[in-house]
């Protein structure tokens, strides 16, 4: 589920599938355990622009692995073609899915996730964590409708209300800031003058007769300002 709309992402900024060779498949024994930690055999994409070249690749795993590991698997895995361009290895995004059976979980592998992130050798890596409730408030949800998720209001404030609780939100922002390739969307609206708002302020809080003062100080002597404002102190006492 979560592979798929980080696929469908992809292909709509750009990126196609490229398929891993069957050689590599077969020669992957090698690589023990941290083979047996894989659901599936990575997904490879790649994106031209003009003579550039952006390349992905997505590993999900069912036990945390070292950062090494990672590496040696998205290698292991590679397209022949990948493999004998030089751009490979300093233009790769690495996304790697791990699931949680609870969110709370995540603080317990904390310090993993960013010792990889932070390895700085081979490919940028980005670790993209859910857990169970969250795959389930997936289901039947594509990449077009979590993108409208970002953008409701209504599904940010339950979140901030509850920020630690499993929602849709949670996970559709996760997946917006781990796809380094991806272009957030913007809600455009008419923006109103800074004065309404200030005005708006203003009444919310009573205050129009001090913001009146204030507003014409710039037209008053330094003597009268300071009377004006002796006088309404001393109103306010005797109130």
């Amino acid at each position: 589920m979560i592979k798929q709309i980080i696929i469908q992402a992809a292909q709509q900024h750009d990126f196609e599938l490229i398929h891993a060779s069957s050689a590599n498949l077969e020669n992957s024994e090698s690589m023990g355990e941290a083979i047996s930690s894989l659901n599936e055999p990575p997904t490879y994409m790649l994106q031209h622009s003009g003579e550039s070249k952006r390349f992905l690749t997505i590993i999900e795993c069912s036990q945390l692995i070292s950062p090494q590991q990672l590496n040696s698997i998205a290698l292991q895995f590679a397209p022949d073609t990948f493999k004998s361009d030089p751009a490979f290895d300093k233009n790769t995004d690495l996304i790697i899915l791990h699931r949680l059976k609870l969110r709370a979980d995540f603080t317990k592998i904390e310090n993993s996730i960013f010792a990889i992130e932070e390895n700085p050798y081979y490919f940028k890596k980005y670790f993209l964590y859910y857990s169970d409730q969250e795959l389930l408030l997936l289901d039947k949800h594509n990449f077009d409708s979590i993108s409208r998720i970002v953008m409701d209001e209504r599904e940010f404030s339950e979140y901030r209300d509850a920020p630690l609780e499993p929602t849709l939100y949670s996970i559709a922002a996760r997946i917006y800031i781990k796809l380094p390739f991806i272009r957030i969307p913007i809600k455009e609206s008419a923006l109103k003058p800074l004065s309404v708002y200030v005005e708006e302020v203003v009444s919310e809080l009573k205050l129009e007769k001090l913001f009146n003062t204030l507003t014409d100080f710039e037209l008053q002597p330094l003597e009268k300002i300071a009377e004006i404002l002796i006088n309404e102190e001393m109103e306010n006492l005797q109130a």
